[in-house]
């Protein structure tokens, strides 16, 4: 990492908004594009404002239930749109009220959200009086990028790291002599060949197992010596949440009616010989059916619990449409898995060898299939229960594939009464929950066991006082009722916010720092040099999302923009330049590892 800077060393930065001055020429760019995401759009308008104002949000044009009049107010656009800032800048030129709204409790739906006297407050008075004068057409200025005085790491060094990182082994001897011959020329190349390995996929699967956390579920031991069949009986399988199986299991054995809608049935088909005897299947070849029950106990585990992990692995190495995690109609399984779900293997496929846990093969179930969303593993580490109405399960889906975090939305302390149904009338809940419960609604066909259930009859919204299930301001079609979450998945599989959340992953996987928070505090010491180092990663961000789309989201398009950037391969600095902890974060060769990397890593050297 670059060294830190002097304490007593200060900078002379210019002012955001260059004055005129008669005796200079005039500025060549508009300021007023960049002071409005600087001091306006990054501290407060891009929570507490936005929280509300976007699609689906609080302010959203909805039907008032007392008048039946569509209110109408206006939605901001995210950084995640084409020409964001200056849509913004035209939509809130036609606000009337900017100037006294947000500080006024009676004059604004949302009830005062600034101080007036604050740097907020300030920086919000400055912007309006800037507006009003303001039009499009001059180039806006932008803030200078850290990254231009960073010097790289030399084209051996970073495909050693970027090998040591993504698949735990060193450069062969032929990969050292073409680096030698060509140098950085050919680092695409060579990494495209890394990215070509089984244990990409598996690299892949890694890093967002770190966020979905199936593999809590996994039996990290080999088959025990007292796994073989003969030695296993009926009591050997204690009921509890701790193994994959045993959560199938306990939707087999809940109290689901009809008798014909029972799923699950074989989860623990390895309990005794005669029970997997029977469960054995008939499309397996019969000569292989005791070695298969012998150790059947953990492989059927292993392949239940890595459902999820095992989808994005098969995206991976097919180079598919990395949306396909979530849009995929099918899953995987083994032979364990296959026979424990009662799986129907994808297009007539068979295994090769029936008794090999690592061999997969695209399945399908009775329920609908959303990818990983719709995995067993996947919806039981995403709890949920009565009161919680899926609310979690909706806002990890926002994290994890949308790159948006609920909480990070801010409000006013809520004060007084809340009234009735507060989630849906109070307008400090419903900030956030308007936006968050459509997509809570959507997960609605799978209870806190993971168990599909669907009754057309059902009405969510009116049972749970809840908005209708849906996305943003689009409400889930009657006909996609029962494979909700499929319509959820391809609603959000071109929204570039899923293609920032991929990026976002692959840059925390590979240096083991997530993207830097956003800046809010105007007051901070270091508010300048944050917002530097913040920005030039968004635009870099941006770039990589830009790329991953181009080339049909193929995610290795971002392991190969995140390595050849500086935030994976700087070295050093200009000899003019010197470190600054704020300015420079996140840059270095030096990256954060998980204990499993760090052994490869071992391992590899």
């Amino acid at each position: 990492k670059p060294d830190d800077k002097p304490e007593d060393e200060v900078d002379d930065k210019p002012d955001d908004k260059p004055e005129d001055d008669d005796n200079e020429e005039s500025v060549s760019c508009d300021p007023l594009p960049l002071f409005f995401v600087k001091k306006v759009w990054e501290p407060f308008m891009s929570t507490t404002c936005y929280a509300c104002h976007n699609e689906g949000g609080f302010a959203y044009p909805y039907l008032d239930p007392y008048s039946d009049q569509e209110i109408y107010t206006y939605n901001l656009a995210g950084p995640f749109e084409e020409n964001w800032v200056e849509n913004n800048l035209l939509l809130l030129q036609g606000v009337g009220g900017l100037n006294f709204k947000p500080f006024s409790e009676f004059n604004h739906g949302g009830g005062k959200i600034l101080e007036e006297e604050s740097l907020e407050g300030d920086a919000l008075e400055d912007f309006v009086a800037d507006l009003a004068e303001w039009s499009p057409g001059d180039e806006p200025c932008v803030e200078p990028s850290v990254l231009d005085d960073v010097v790289l790491a030399q084209a051996q060094e970073t495909f050693r790291s970027a090998a040591l990182t993504t698949l735990g082994r060193l450069p062969t001897e032929e990969e050292v002599s073409t680096l030698d011959d060509y140098g950085a020329d050919v680092l695409p190349e060579l990494l495209d060949g890394l990215f070509a390995e089984d244990a990409f996929a598996a690299r892949v699967a890694e890093i967002y197992n770190d966020s979905l956390l199936t593999d809590k579920y996994l039996n990290w031991n080999p088959p025990a010596a007292n796994e073989n069949i003969a030695s296993l009986n009926s009591s050997s399988a204690p009921l509890n949440d701790d193994s994959a199986t045993n959560l199938l299991t306990r939707v087999a054995e809940a109290n689901n009616t009809p008798a014909e809608d029972r799923r699950f049935l074989n989860a623990h088909f390895y309990k005794d010989e005669d029970t997997c005897f029977a469960a054995y299947r008939d499309d397996y070849p019969q000569e292989h059916k005791l070695e298969f029950c012998d150790n059947a106990k953990t492989h059927a585990n292993n392949a239940i619990a890595r459902e999820p992990l095992k989808i994005i692995e098969y995206v991976v190495q097919n180079d598919l449409p990395f949306s396909e995690i979530l849009t995929a109609d099918y899953t995987m399984v083994n032979p364990y898995s296959a026979t424990a779900m009662e799986a129907t293997l994808y297009g007539g496929e068979e295994f090769s060898d029936v008794r090999d846990p690592n061999e997969y093969r695209r399945a399908f179930l009775p329920e609908p299939h959303a990818g990983i969303l719709t995995t067993t593993a996947y919806l039981r580490r995403r709890p949920t229960a009565g009161a919680n109405r899926n609310r979690h399960r909706a806002r990890m889906f926002y994290k994890d594939f949308l790159n948006v975090d609920m909480f990070d939305f801010r409000e006013a302390p809520i004060d007084g009464e809340l009234g009735s149904n507060p989630t849906y009338n109070n307008r400090i809940c419903a900030s956030c929950h308007r936006k968050h419960d459509p997509i809570a609604g959507v997960h609605k066909n799978w209870n806190y066991l993971a168990y599909f259930k669907y009754n057309a009859e059902y009405n969510w919204a009116a049972s749970m006082g809840m908005v209708e299930p849906g996305f943003e301001g689009q409400v889930l079609p009657d006909e996609e009722s029962e494979r909700a979450l499929a319509w959820l998945a391809e609603t959000i599989q071109d929204d570039r916010r899923f293609g920032w959340a991929v990026v976002a992953k692959v840059l925390t996987g590979l240096t083991g720092e997530a993207p830097l928070e956003m800046p809010r505090d105007l007051g901070a010491p270091n508010y300048d040099d944050m917002f530097s180092a913040y920005q030039s990663q968004q635009d870099f961000i941006r770039t990589a999302v830009d790329a991953f789309f181009a080339d049909d989201k193929n995610i290795k398009t971002v392991f190969r923009e995140v390595i050849l950037s500086p935030y994976f391969r700087a070295r050093d600095l200009e000899v003019t330049q010197e470190g600054d902890a704020n300015l420079h974060a996140s840059l270095g060769l030096g990256h954060m590892l998980a204990p499993e990397h760090l052994d490869r890593k071992i391992r590899g050297t």
